[in-house]
């Protein structure tokens, strides 16, 4: 620029001038060794750069310094980009940094190791933060790139597996900036509930699978970075990391509940295969039949012993249980019919593994054979309750009765009880609650429940009530 030699300038105007020119630099990229750090209070990092011939001042105002992923050590050797500015108020210039990179591979792993220590001693990698993963995972989030192989590695696997929803989060996953959005991806599922997530035609995920696949140091960089960390070391949902090759390792890889050595391993472990899920099934019905046979010689025991004490009952109650013996056998009849019925639905549901065969007439006979024994208990209780009365002055009368009816009473009462016994433990057995504590679900559409897989299909949106809860499900 020309200044005429007739004006005179005030130091503020010259000082204006200079800082104009110099900000007009395009940004640019300064290497130097790193002296007189100090991050203030306020989260803004003031520095100098040197070399062996001068010494540059800068600053990195906290927007930037949150972004830093390495500890920065007195005499480290670093590569800033940024722009120049001036501070008038003592005539200095100084960079404004926006990026701060260690110079060369060996500062990269020093930088690693020095945050990996760092973050341990916090104890966000200990093994008492680690959650369980899930025995069954219906919904899956997925956070990765959608353009990457990786997620068709993922729904591959997961196709020939129990084949969960998932929910893609399409993230960035290198280069700057994939750490925020990788944390913030984590944080929106964290933050997810039943309202959101069906609002937003989303399930809510059982668990979280972070991928990417393999690449340079400086490409997995970003999961290297505290921001990452952090989040998921916060997470209450389970996480699964899968980033890069078996070789490869990152810091989250430490956080992360579990590590997968590659993403089509992470779809391994966060599901189950189905033919060995049915063979679990068949194990916890094998062992369910032997308890109720065990449960059912006790009662035959304890019935035996009790039927003694009816051996002197007298004649009206004889009758009454005589009504009893036809009203069960009327009552057997149609529960014979109708467990013959359920058995081989839920025969079915067991080898198909398709919660849905259960209907509304499971539901509905269940109410109505639930009724009918609180109203027949209801009606015995009370009869029994009235002979009770008269039992003390009948037992002269009770005394002269044959040896031979005492035997007929004894047998029929025995098979009267063991009836009824048994029709007790089948309820208990058909119960739907008991099959939800046994694996299998009620699936419904709008309130109600669905009895095919053409009607599920056609619902689209539906809720899976398992034994700990109703959770939220979508076709795709």
């Amino acid at each position: 620029m020309t200044i005429e030699n007739e004006k005179t300038f005030s130091v503020t105007e010259i000082s204006t001038i200079l800082k104009k020119e110099i900000e007009k630099m395009a940004k640019i990229r300064i290497e130097g060794e790193i002296t007189g750090f100090k991050k203030h209070g306020s989260g803004h990092c003031y520095f100098a750069l040197k070399d062996e011939g001068a010494v540059l001042d800068a600053v990195m105002w906290r927007g930037s310094a949150t972004k830093i992923t390495f500890p920065i050590t007195e005499g480290l050797n670093v590569i800033c980009t940024g722009g120049l500015t001036t501070f008038p108020g003592r005539s200095k210039y100084q960079m404004i940094a926006e990026n701060i990179q260690p110079k060369g591979e060996g500062l990269l792993s020093a930088a690693f190791e020095a945050l990996k220590r760092a973050l341990a001693e916090e104890g966000l990698f200990s093994a008492e933060r680690k959650k369980a993963l899930p025995f069954l995972c219906i919904n899956v989030a997925l956070i990765t790139s959608p353009t990457g192989a990786v997620v068709q590695d993922i729904l591959h696997r997961f196709r020939d597996r129990l084949n969960p929803n998932v929910t893609l989060y399409p993230v960035k996953v290198q280069g700057d900036g994939a750490e925020t959005e990788i944390a913030r991806a984590i944080e929106f599922f964290e933050s997810l509930d039943q309202k959101t997530a069906q609002a937003l035609g989303v399930s809510l995920p059982d668990i979280i699978i972070i991928a990417r696949g393999g690449g340079s140091k400086e490409d997995l960089q970003p999961f290297n970075t505290e921001i990452i960390v952090r989040a998921v070391a916060k997470a209450k949902l389970p996480i699964i990391s899968a980033v890069g090759h078996e070789t490869d390792v990152t810091l989250i890889d430490f956080a992360a509940d579990m590590r997968a050595p590659t993403p089509t391993a992470a779809a391994e472990f966060a599901t189950k295969v189905k033919s060995e899920l049915l063979a679990y099934l068949a194990e916890l019905h094998a062992r369910a039949t032997q308890a109720v046979t065990v449960l059912l010689q006790r009662r035959k025991e304890n019935l035996s012993f009790h039927g003694k004490i009816f051996l002197k009952a007298p004649d009206a109650l004889l009758q009454k249980l005589q009504q009893a013996d036809l009203l069960f056998s009327v009552f057997a009849d149609k529960f014979s019919a109708y467990f013959l019925q359920q058995n081989h639905r839920l025969a079915l549901l067991a080898n198909l593994f398709q919660p849905d065969l259960i209907g509304r007439n499971l539901i509905r006979n269940r109410q109505r054979f639930l009724l009918l024994q609180k109203q027949f208990r209801h009606s015995l209780e009370i009869y029994l309750h009235q002979q009770e009365r008269k039992i003390s002055g009948d037992r002269e009368r009770l005394s002269l009765l044959s040896e031979a009816t005492q035997r007929n009473l004894l047998h029929f009462i025995r098979n009267q009880r063991v009836n009824l016994d048994n029709f007790g433990s089948l309820l208990e057995t058909l119960s739907y609650k008991s099959a939800l504590a046994r694996g299998y679900a009620v699936i419904r559409a709008q309130g109600a429940v669905l009895s095919g897989s053409q009607a599920l299909i056609d619902a689209k949106d539906f809720d899976i009530e398992l034994k700990d809860g109703i959770t939220r499900a979508t076709v795709k």
